[in-house]
């Protein structure tokens, strides 16, 4: 208890409050604490909040104990039935409507402080309890940072002030690609050393790169409620302590904080204007103050955006769309920290001698002119840019070029953006074709990193293709090649993203500890599984490891032609679509429009030899494997055309090819040659793999209509294609 002056009075519509000895808690919390993390988040950014956050730890609590939420999932092939972790779905409601469920806590919240929560210890307990109960009922529902994502109500003000970075902000994007960055989740393997522990819950994740998440996000509607409707919600939570009492001294005292009438007044006039009590019960004079004021913000911000961009084109500054809402929301939040601490720990600071409210006045004045300088002039060209600069690096590295000749004994990862463009400039032997190569490298990295889909990667990589001096033909091809190599590469319905890889990054390297050492002593995989299935089954519920990923991350640890394995199915499966194409198109060659329809067979049946000379390419490498056989026949089942025209051009390649289904051209048989693979390399882990392309070889060739063909080929990133 502190004892007070209560000799002095402060009017609360126009009568002395009375007073009385009181509990510190909420004052300490309202008026210190959370200050404090407004600080925390625009200087140390979004990173350092979410790491030492006590929500965040309290939810993590079942996770920690093991007892979670789990669902029971059949596996359509098999029947099987397993246990998993259940995650919120990014089409399921929630996953859609999150930032607004946040929000609208956010707003509930404030309500509540100022209707119950502010001035009465029990108001305040039940509040910090209910929020306790909340983030460990998500915990226990949900997989992951399900609570930070998707439901705490603090994470609008996170993503407010943090915006694209803190001030004293590390910049994930510039860490290498499998590094441990910002707050992303992690937990300490045996050696004591950090890994990732990312399942995913979100993408993108703010806790990997809160600037990937920014440029992410920027153009989505409740992005922009958020950043223009907080300066209001905010605004009109400290006018209100005015509306009420009628005077400033009623919050700068920091009364309310002790305020033994807060329950009793719920019903009473909630408003006292020129004298005069309003009677608008103050138990819907709070929302509605807060409502209107965040409704007025929400109208101005999205005013001042639409005049900002009519003066950037009479200024001719071209800003596009994107930089103006960037301006536009930095601007919200500078404006809304600095009017924060107008109000925000008044109270406190009151209590203490002059001189130190003018210090603490300079202090946050200077550290959100800093911010400003600091978040202004970025863009998300500059982002992107920045982001390909490691990818960059690598392919350069790759290249036979002493660097130590042309850096003066600096190292290629010394350099900055801007040089490491130069140098791929400048570069002394840097002819066009190795530009191809590294520009190749850099694009395939992008695509399968998920930083961008195949549609977006000409406008993304814009900078690059001038600095390097590709053309955009030369991009469509190149985008062309590495879709032949990797189908799923150029799928739109194939997500890719960072949270993933990691994920399974993180499952393969638990597999890899917890089994290498098993199968080097010549246990074999199968006894291997046994001995820690129970381990295995509950990491692969906590990163929720499908079948598929499962089966592909046993590829890549025990069989060394694994990924030409994954390579040949993803080959045949895009040769099996090509075919349907074909396919169709022939059936519909004598209609009157049968000579456009022979345009795209010829485009078809080229596209058909560019995968079968990847095939053949593959079938060299994996000569003795036993699971040649099912790719080569396969192969001649779904495109004998292209494999004949392509066989009779390249004779060598018989010797590899299994030619069943081409018998029937007489010129061909003598000369086909079935290989007889060695059976002791077949292993478990590959009769998967043969399963789909037997099946993908033994079935009729699915059917589509002219129709569908055409939609899907518009959709194709070659503009031959597209035009025809």
């Amino acid at each position: 208890p502190v004892h007070i002056n209560l000799d002095r009075c402060i009017l609360v519509q126009d009568k002395c409050l009375p007073q009385s000895s009181y509990v510190m808690a909420p004052r300490i919390f309202w008026g210190i604490i959370v200050p404090a993390g407004v600080i925390i988040l625009l200087v140390g950014g979004h990173e350092v909040w979410r790491r030492i956050c006590p929500l965040y730890f309290i939810s993590q609590i079942p996770r920690r104990l093991g007892f979670q939420r789990k669902k029971d999932k059949v596996n359509p092939e098999t029947g099987s039935v397993r246990r998993e972790l259940v995650g919120v779905k990014a089409e399921s409601w929630l996953g859609k409507n999150f930032a607004y469920l946040q929000f609208g806590l956010l707003f509930l919240g404030l309500n509540l402080r100022l209707l119950i929560a502010n001035g009465n210890g029990i108001g305040f307990g039940c509040f910090v309890l209910i929020s306790i109960a909340g983030a460990l009922l998500v915990g226990y529902l949900f997989k992951g940072r399900s609570w930070c994502q998707y439901f705490c109500p603090m994470a609008p003000v996170q993503i407010f002030y943090t915006s694209n970075r803190g001030l004293l902000g590390s910049d994930a994007h510039l860490s290498p690609s499998a590094s441990i960055t910002q707050s992303m989740c992690r937990s300490v393997d045996d050696s004591g050393k950090e890994k990732s522990a990312c399942v995913s819950c979100q993408s993108p994740c703010i806790d990997i790169d809160v600037e990937r998440t920014y440029w992410a996000n920027l153009e989505k509607p409740e992005r922009k409620l958020l950043f223009y409707g907080y300066f209001g919600l905010m605004l009109g939570f400290f006018v209100y302590f005015y509306l009420y009492a009628g005077n400033w001294d009623y919050y700068f005292s920091g009364v309310w904080s002790h305020d033994s009438q807060q329950f009793s007044s719920l019903l009473k006039p909630g408003f006292y204007l020129g004298g005069q009590a309003i009677a608008i019960p103050k138990i819907l004079a709070v929302p509605l103050t807060l409502g209107v004021f965040t409704a007025a913000s929400y109208y101005i911000g999205t005013a001042i955006e639409h005049l900002l961009g009519i003066w950037s084109k009479r200024q001719h500054k071209n800003w596009s769309k994107s930089q103006i809402r960037h301006i536009c929301f930095i601007g919200a939040v500078f404006i809304s920290f600095n009017v924060f601490f107008i109000f925000a720990g008044r109270p406190n600071l009151k209590l203490f001698p002059g001189y130190i409210e003018l210090l603490f006045n300079a202090f946050y004045i200077l550290v959100s002119t800093l911010w400003l300088q600091r978040n202004l002039s970025r863009s998300q060209p500059i982002y992107q840019r920045e982001s390909l600069t490691g990818s960059l690096r690598r392919q350069l590295q790759k290249l036979a070029v002493n660097w130590n000749e042309f850096l003066e004994g600096r190292s290629i990862n010394d350099l900055d953006t801007n040089e490491v463009y130069v140098l791929a400039k400048v570069l002394p032997g840097f002819n066009h074709q190795s530009r191809l190569q590294v520009y190749q490298g850099v694009l395939q990295e992008a695509l399968n990193e998920g930083k961008t889909q195949s549609a977006d990667s000409l406008e993304m990589l814009q900078g690059m293709r001038e600095e390097l001096q590709i053309t955009t033909d030369e991009h469509y091809s190149i985008l062309d090649n590495l879709g032949i190599e990797n189908p799923e590469l150029l799928n739109p319905t194939v997500q890719r993203n960072r949270e993933d890889r990691l994920r399974l990054n993180s499952y393969q390297r638990y597999l890899e500890t917890i089994l290498l050492d098993l199968v080097s002593n010549e246990t074999s995989i199968e006894q291997a599984f046994l001995q820690k299935q129970g381990q295995i089954e509950a990491m692969r519920q906590e990163y929720s490891i499908t079948n598929d990923e499962q089966e592909k991350v046993l590829l890549a640890m025990f069989h060394p032609n694994s990924a030409l394995v994954s390579t040949s199915v993803q080959l045949l499966i895009s040769l099996q679509l090509w075919s349907m194409r074909y396919q169709a198109l022939a059936q519909s060659s004598q209609d009157k429009q049968g000579s456009i329809y022979g345009i795209l067979q010829a485009i078809i049946l080229d596209h058909q030899k560019s995968i079968i000379a990847q095939i053949f390419n593959i079938l060299e490498i994996l000569a003795n494997d036993a699971i040649v056989t099912d790719i080569s026949a396969t192969t001649g089942y779904l495109a004998p055309k292209a494999v004949q025209e392509l066989l009779l051009i390249d004779q060598d390649r018989l010797t590899l090819f299994v030619c069943e289904t081409l018998k029937t051209h007489a010129q061909l048989a003598p000369r086909c040659v079935v290989i007889k693979p060695n059976h002791g390399l077949n292993t478990a882990l590959l009769n998967s793999a043969s399963t789909k392309i037997i099946e993908i070889g033994s079935q009729p060739i699915p059917e589509v209509t002219l129709m569908e063909v055409l939609q899907d080929l518009l959709f194709e990133v070659d503009p031959l294609v597209k035009a025809v």
